[in-house]
Order: C-alpha cells, then structure tokens, then sequence
C-alpha cells in the first residue's frame, strides 16, 4: 500500500516495539546483577587478584547483565521477520535488514537456528542476483482460550484474616466463601503439529518430481506465549483481586460503623450477606483474540525469478481435501507471499498471494 511506504511505516513500528522491550529487558538484568551484586553473590577474585588495584573505570568496564527473551516474546520474532522482508526490498537498508534479521533470533533462537541449518535461502534484494524469496506463511489452530481458575490458597488465607478481623473487631465482615478468581489460558481443541503442512515448489507446469520440499518453522506459538504470559503475571493478578476483595470487605465494615450496626444482629447478618453475594459476582477477566491462530509456521525458500507453482497439503492429518496448489511469479530481489489458514484439520476460505500477482485464490475443496 502506498507505493511501500505503509510497510515501511509498519516496519519502524515494529522496531521501535522490539527496542522498548529489549530495553526493559536490560533494565531488568542490570537491575538483578546489581541486587546480586549488593548480596555478595558475584564469584570471589582469583587469588592473584585479591591484591591488584583496580582503576575507578573498572565496573563500567565489565560486560553488560545477559539478556535472555522470554517466551512471552515471541510475537516480536514475527514482526522482526516481516520487517527483515521488508527492509530487504531496497538494497541501500542492508544495515537495517541485518539489525532485524538478528532480532528474529534474540526473540525466537529456536527459529533462527532452523533457519541457520535449512537451505532457506535469503531475503530480498539479498539473493542471488537473478533471484528472489518466497514465504509461505500457515495460521494453525485456534488462539487459546482464557478460562477462571481458583486461587485456592488465596481464598483460604482471605477468609482466615477476615474471622480473626470478626473475632477481634468492633464488626464483623463477611466470610469469604466465594473464592479468588484469576483467569489461566486454555488450549482451544487439538491443533495440529509442526510438520503436518508439507510445502512442494517447483517450475510451474513441471511434473511434481521437478518439485523440491520447503520445511517450516515455527516463530510464533500462542499456546507458548499465553502459557508464559500467565506465569509471568499469575501473582500480579492474584494482587489485583485481593485488593478488590479488601476493599469490598472495607466497604462493608465502613456501612456497618456509619450505621451503627449492632453485631450478630438481623441487620448485621444481612449486610454480611449481601457482601457475600457481592464477592460472588466478581468473575476472572477471560477476554482474548479469539480471533488469532494458535501458531505461526514460516516456510522459506529462494527461487530464481519466473513462474512457479507452490503446492500445499496436509500430510498424515486425514485431511479431505485435495492438495491446494498456488501459482506465484518471483521477482528478481523482491519478496513473494503465500498465506493460508488452517484453523481445524483442512484449509479454509482463501489463500492470500502477495507480491507480483497480489491475488486470493479460493481453497479447493
């Protein structure tokens, strides 16, 4: 769109998102190596150096904090790899293109090493003189799901608090018997695994023997990235709804002081009652992207440019449908795509071509 310049924009956004994170990410290591640091973790001198004068510049010397990706980060393996796409489309960004290219590994090292061992080929105006790239992009599966769990040991320790506040206090509060709900992912059906989409490409109108394969990859794995995104931020929410379930109860000891209302009284009992059913109604915040695909599988190869004929099939999955093949042009030192959704067991709707054709080819039945 826009002659480019679109995915360009889009291009610097995404690097500007990598930055900010990567950012975090040192402070964070800085922030873990210093507390070491103050705790006497660091590895005693070596015995020559108990007595060696250091000069003041020594600590800004030493290396920076590692800085490992979560898998909570995955998502920026993706966006690094279509902004390295992108970028090689001009041959002046190399600079640029390569800062990306690394990114993909940081992010997702898993990926970039199958890229590093599999004759993938390069990127764009990185090829071959003559050639060009080819990806063929599979949304798997369905995003999974969010679900309420209870915090058990939580609600256990809540309702403990509160009898001893009761026992012990002017009021009394409301027993905690509705219990602390945080939200936990949960894999939606059965999606299929790596592999199970096998990736022909040969000169269009050859016979299939002239096809050679294409593997894929995995960049981004939803199930991977919601697993660590609840662990990362389990105890934080568990925080949140304590806080809520305080103040709730702090309410109800607040009514019943302006009230004046006597303890183990009708009244008594049935604002006790009513803040019961108050905690009841709070429910875990379950809202996600049903809409995104559960992974993310690249398959990538270069071409030299001309006419090709890429097949896609599903391989030892009992899928019913015939194989879906998808003529693309590849252009010298530009990139060509290939998208298709598999969301159950088969291909659905259409497969997207972009690129010299720009086209949407319907799914074969």
């Amino acid at each position: 769109l826009g002659d480019g310049q679109d995915a360009f924009a889009y291009s610097l956004q995404a690097k500007e998102a990598a930055d900010g994170r990567r950012t975090i990410l040192a402070d964070a290591a800085a922030k873990a190596s210093e507390s070491n640091a103050v705790a006497g973790v660091e590895a005693a001198p070596m015995p020559n150096e108990v007595n060696v004068i250091k000069p003041a510049s020594y600590d800004a010397q030493r290396s920076a904090a590692n800085i490992v990706a979560s898998p909570l980060d995955q998502p920026l393996a993706l966006s690094s790899y279509l902004s390295t796409a992108v970028q090689s489309e001009q041959p002046t960004r190399y600079d640029e293109t390569e800062r990306a290219l690394n990114d993909i590994g940081f992010w997702n090292p898993a990926f970039r090493r199958h890229d590093q061992t599999s004759a993938t080929g390069e990127f764009g105006s990185r090829c071959q003189p003559g050639n060009g790239t080819l990806h063929v992009i599979t949304l798997i599966g369905k995003a999974p799901r969010w679900v309420s769990e209870s915090a058990e040991p939580t609600t256990v320790a809540l309702l403990i608090a509160d009898r001893i506040i009761s026992a012990t206090g002017k009021h009394t509060l409301p027993p905690t018997i509705a219990a602390v709900k945080i939200a936990r992912p949960e894999p939606c059906g059965h999606t299929m695994p790596t592999g199970s989409v096998q990736c022909l490409v040969g000169p269009y109108g050859a016979n299939e023997t002239a096809s050679a394969p294409v593997t894929f990859s995995t960049v981004v794995d939803l199930n991977e990235v919601a697993l660590a995104s609840y662990h990362e931020h389990r105890d934080e929410e568990i925080a949140h709804a304590i806080t809520r379930r305080v103040v709730k109860k702090g309410a109800v000891y607040v009514l019943k002081e302006a009230q004046s209302v006597h303890r183990n009284s009708f009244v008594d009992l049935g604002i006790n009652v009513a803040g019961i059913a108050w905690e009841a109604m709070e429910q875990a915040d379950t809202r996600s992207w049903r809409m995104l695909p559960a992974r993310i599988d690249i398959a990538r190869t270069e071409l030299p440019a001309g006419r090709w004929s890429t097949t896609l099939q599903l391989s030892q999955y009992g899928s019913s449908r015939a194989p879906q093949t998808i003529p693309v042009q590849i252009e010298n030192g530009r990139n060509t795509y290939v998208v298709c959704l598999i969301p159950e067991q088969d291909f659905t709707g259409h497969i997207l071509v972009g690129g010299a054709d720009n086209a949407t080819i319907p799914v074969k039945p």
